[in-house]
């Protein structure tokens, strides 16, 4: 999806990193950040954004699109269940000697 800048509200990066929830040790989300995301992305994910004139804008549609594609490709890394360490493995194989 696009941003429509005739029919969504545009929003200036600093407006936007202030709609953003503060990080872990009440910090605010950067303008670099943001600048970050809207050109190289974050994880393929990039930030949509557009531009007038020499401003750059982006809009709470963007905001919200780019952190549920984030919050997915994040789900799906969690989700892969790592191999189980050797220690693992053989407590696994004690436990099937003893019959357990």
């Amino acid at each position: 999806m696009s941003i429509d800048p005739l029919s969504e509200e545009l929003l200036t990066m600093p407006q936007a990193a202030a709609l953003l929830p503060k990080r872990r040790g009440g910090a605010k989300v950067s303008l670099t950040s943001l600048w970050r995301w809207s050109t190289r992305g974050a994880k393929g994910v990039r930030l949509e954004t557009v531009r007038v004139g020499s401003s750059v804008y982006t809009t709470r549609a963007a905001l919200r699109r780019f952190i549920e594609a984030r919050t997915t490709a994040a789900g799906a890394a969690w989700a892969q269940t790592p191999a189980p360490s050797t220690r693992s493995k053989r407590a696994m194989q004690e436990l099937e000697r003893m019959g357990m």
